[in-house]
């Protein structure tokens, strides 16, 4: 029997022990309601960021898409062209015929690229190539009509410095892209994944 009252006595003095450390919390409630809110709102910031990211990639992706799909129609459709013109075997006649044919072509690419609607992100990308188009149509229109060698000349590099710059910009996007997914603490794995197509 003394066992049991000795049990009995330790349990009480353990029991009454830890609720007199509760009664002694001097931590106000409100804290834990704030500490919870503000984990809530960064929570829901994170959210808004994500799917603002995804928004924006989204819509970056299917510009892209639709862009490279022309671009590639526009190559298929030039590139035998392209090569007879470029040919030393052909007469000024018919180097004159291919450029007024390659003119149309860039001139129809052109106009299928603007009625694209390009991203923020990607407008300075979109504009230069439209304007590396542009120096490409006023190249051939020039050829044929008999502009002078250093003219043409002037006009190819324009286009070719254009290009290059297009690609540029392009590679700062998916840069861009590419930081803000791992800011976000996106993996590989993740749907958001960016990708060079």
């Amino acid at each position: 029997m003394k066992k049991i009252n000795i049990i009995i006595l330790v349990l009480l003095f353990i029991i009454t022990s830890g609720c007199l450390s509760c009664s002694y919390n001097t931590k106000d409630p409100k804290e834990d309601f704030q500490v919870e809110k503000t984990a809530y709102i960064s929570n829901m910031d994170n959210l808004n960021e994500l799917k603002s990211f995804k928004k924006d990639l989204d819509e970056f992706k299917d510009f892209s898409y639709k862009f490279f799909e022309i671009w590639k129609a526009h190559i298929e459709n030039t590139a035998e062209m392209l090569e007879r013109f470029n040919s030393q075997d052909i007469s000024i006649i018919e180097k004159e015929r291919y450029a007024k044919e390659l003119e149309k072509k860039y001139s129809d690419f052109r106009t299928r690229i603007e009625i694209l609607q390009p991203p923020e992100v990607a407008l300075d990308a979109y504009s230069l190539a439209l304007d590396a188009i542009d120096q490409r149509i006023l190249f051939f229109n020039s050829f044929h009509e008999g502009t002078d060698i250093n003219r043409l000349l002037d006009i190819e590099y324009e286009a070719y410095v254009l290009e290059e710059r297009f690609w540029q910009e392009l590679d700062e996007v998916y840069d861009k892209f590419i930081l803000e997914a791992n800011r976000l603490g996106l993996t590989d794995d993740d749907e958001y994944l960016v990708t060079n197509q």
